[in-house]
């Protein structure tokens, strides 16, 4: 779909123990298939113990001025370096089989 590559799973299912796909399982990381070196986005599962919260972070920032999260080779993403910025953050509420609640919040300041 538009040449978009899409891998990780966010270390939610086990993948090889390969030590090139240690970091990058821990995370879902969509890419451009004409660059596929460079991210486009990153999301990063905030604790797999508590009710799920990802963090999504664009490789460009979202708001002018807005201060850099980190960077891809902080977390051990291959690839060449590049920063990146708090984009949104989703989370949900409740489990199953009672009602469950999604909420998206977007980034909205300068900070990362």
């Amino acid at each position: 779909f538009l040449g978009l590559l899409l891998t990780g799973s966010l270390g939610l299912l086990g993948l090889d123990d390969s030590p090139s796909s240690h970091y990058e399982k821990d995370y879902l990381i969509l890419r451009d298939s004409t660059t596929e070196d460079i991210p486009l986005a990153i999301c990063a599962l905030k604790s797999p113990y508590e009710a799920p919260v990802v963090r999504i972070y664009a490789t460009k920032p979202c708001i002018g001025g807005q201060v850099s999260a980190g960077s891809s080779s902080d977390i051990g993403i291959a690839g060449p370096s590049v920063d990146l910025y708090a984009f949104a953050e989703f989370r949900t509420e409740g489990s199953f089989p009672y009602p469950v609640r999604y909420s998206v919040y977007l980034s909205a300041g300068e900070e990362g």
